[in-house]
Formats: C-alpha cells, structure tokens, sequence
C-alpha cells in the first residue's frame, strides 16, 4: 500500500517541485528535546524487527537467519520510508507536510490523502483511509502474533497465568494469548488518537530497550564464558550508544508528549505487582529438568493423521 502512494505520487501527480526537498531556513523548534521527540515516528515506522527473536525457537538455524531477517528487513523498511517521505515532499510543500493530521492537527487530512489527492483528486480521502486500513490491519497481525508466544512462554516458565501456556488442540497456537491480545488491541484503538497510541507504543519500546542493552553489559562482563551462539558486532560501543539514544529520547519525550508517557508508565507499573507473585508461585511449583523459556516457545507439532 505504502510503494503503491509513492509509486502513484512520483508517476502521476500533477503538482510537484524537487526544491521542496531543501532544507528550510531557519532552527527547528524544541532543540534538541523537540528532535528527540520527533524520533518517535521514525521509530514506530522501523519498529518490527524487534519482534523477530521473539519466534528463534521456531527458526531453522536462528543464529544465522535472524541477524539476516533483521539487517534485510531494517534495509528494506529504511528504503519503503525514505521512499514514501521523498513522495510525499515531492509532491507537497513542507507546511502541508508539517500542517497533515497529527495531535496538533486533528481536523486536518492526512499527509497520505493530501499526497493521493494531488493525482487522485477528490477519491484521495477513501483511497488513503483504504491504504491506513490495510497497512494497521498487517502492522497488527504480525505484532499479535509475535507478542502471543511472549505471553506463552511466560506462562510456561510460571511467570504468568497458566491458561496462557496451552496451545490449542487444532491448531498449535497460544490461542488464549491470542484472543486477550486482540481484544487489547481493539480497546486502544478506541481510546485515543493514532499519534498517541503510537508514542506509547515507541515510548514502551524504550523503557524496556533500555534494560535490556545494560543486561548485555552485565551479563558479559559478570559471565564471560557462557556460550553465546551470537556475539554482537561492536561491542560494547554498539550496545551502550543504543542504550544512551534511547535515554535521550525517553527524557525528550517526558518534555513534551508528558501525558502518553504518564500513561505509558502507569500501564507497565500496573504489572509489577504480579511479578514476585508469580515468581513466589514458580519457585514452589515442581519443574521439569531441562524446562526453560526457550524450549517453550517452541510448540509441540500437531500430531498428523
């Protein structure tokens, strides 16, 4: 849907100028606060890739296909959105670009639309609304799929509800999982306006990116001879500049998105209490040997006829 609007825009659009691509005069507004903010939409649109090692335990040779679906897909999101974003200017003036719907625009139409429209013309609207429905329907099939075994294994490694760690009889799948996701994901789409849900999406990103990228500085220097199938290139300045860009822009975005991220941190605290629940419960409960969260994800294939 997004290659068919830059594809459309760059070949038939009837209003175009390549000086729109030039730099403004002038600052940009925030500094650098207001740049870190503006980051958030660069990455909910690469978001993704992050879902990839959620699914290792069903990946043939995980060590050497993972790092190549998520540098290929990475490459591949970074030129659809350069692609789209060169259309878009191509085709409109910044101030059309900056004044499209937002938080700060709501009544106005999209970037898409005013994109579609200039070779569309009156169709543009339902044709953008067309293609924003086909892009969240996809965006949202793979995050559910990919979050479900998030919540399966952790329900078999006793760290969440049991009933989230059964697969259906007929089809394999953390079904359960699946039917709580889907009904979560319609409640937000209800609750707030797309710029919002998805700066709470980025800013959820960051907080547990951030752990994360320090757990591999811990863990490496405290276990230096686990042995680890994948060593990540550039360490540690890989892992620690990461770290600190994504403190940056949580700080950026707590300057001046204040209430999604309020938000965005009262929902992960509203899940800390059910932790030492849990684990109080896992501890108790009798385990198979061998049991991890890694051979957990991995479902039991369904017996053939």
């Amino acid at each position: 849907a997004i290659i068919a609007v830059a594809g459309g825009t760059f070949a038939f659009s009837d209003v175009h100028d390549w000086s729109n691509l030039a730099a403004p005069s002038g600052s940009a507004s925030g500094g650098l606060a207001g740049f870190g903010a503006a980051m958030f939409a660069a990455l909910w649109a690469y978001s993704g890739w992050q879902y990839l090692p959620m699914a290792a335990g069903e990946v043939q040779d995980p060590q050497r296909n993972l790092p190549r679906a998520i540098i290929g897909g990475s490459l591949l999101v970074l030129a659809i959105y350069l692609a789209i974003n060169t259309a878009y200017l191509y085709a409109l003036p910044l101030w059309q670009v900056a004044s499209a719907n937002s938080t700060a625009y709501p009544e106005a139409p999209s970037v898409a639309a005013r994109a579609v429209q200039t070779f569309l013309g009156s169709r543009a609207v339902a044709v953008a609304a067309l293609i924003f429905l086909i892009s969240t329907v996809g965006s949202l099939n793979g995050t559910i799929l990919a979050r479900a075994r998030v919540s399966y294994a952790a329900a078999r490694d006793g760290l969440f509800f049991a009933g989230f760690g059964r697969l259906s009889p007929r089809t394999r799948v953390p079904l359960t999982s699946l039917v709580l996701l889907c009904v979560w994901a319609a409640l937000l789409a209800v609750s707030g306006t797309f710029d919002q849900l998805t700066n709470m999406a980025v800013m959820s990103y960051a907080l547990f990116w951030i752990p994360v990228m320090l757990a591999v500085l811990v863990l490496r220097r405290r276990l230096p001879h686990v042995a680890r199938p994948y060593r990540l290139p550039g360490y540690p300045w890989v892992p620690l500049v990461f770290m600190l860009v994504m403190v940056w822009i949580v700080i950026s975005a707590l300057l001046t998105s204040p209430k999604e991220c309020i938000a965005t941190l009262v929902l992960i605290l509203l899940g800390l209490p059910l932790y030492p629940l849990f684990r109080r419960r896992r501890l108790q409960r009798p385990r198979a040997a061998g049991e991890t969260a890694a051979a957990a994800v991995t479902p039991t294939p369904a017996p053939r006829a």
